[in-house]
């Protein structure tokens, strides 16, 4: 049971608990789902306020595996990266930043859960 991830998204919106399997881990197929939506916005797939509509749980979701499973840095790419924090009227193109730091969440979501663990 991962105490930090259930108080985590409890404190956003009790439903994504939803996305957490019976021992309360970040569920694996969420964790798929996230990285492929992750290599979508790289490849152009799709655009962050697309996938904000889509899917708007995913930036709480991916704020979520940050806190709870990031390696060492991570935290400093996901603040760096514009698109997680959008301003009003803002473009809606990935920077330098938004893909140094999806290149390395997918990565990270690529090895969940056989590597990932609590930070």
């Amino acid at each position: 049971m991962n105490d930090f991830l259930v108080r985590y998204l409890g404190s956003i919106n009790g439903d994504l608990l939803d996305y957490l399997d019976d021992e309360e881990e970040l569920a694996v197929e969420v964790a798929r789902r996230m990285r492929d939506s992750s290599v979508e916005l790289l490849d152009g797939e799709t655009t962050p306020s697309r996938l904000s509509n889509e899917w708007p749980d995913w930036y709480h979701l991916i704020g979520a595996f940050v806190a709870t499973y990031g390696w060492e840095g991570t935290d400093d790419l996901a603040d760096a990266a514009p698109f997680l924090a959008p301003e009003e009227g803002a473009p809606d193109e990935l920077t330098g930043a938004d893909r140094e730091f999806l290149e390395a969440v997918a990565l990270q979501l690529d090895l969940y859960p056989s590597e990932a663990e609590p930070a």
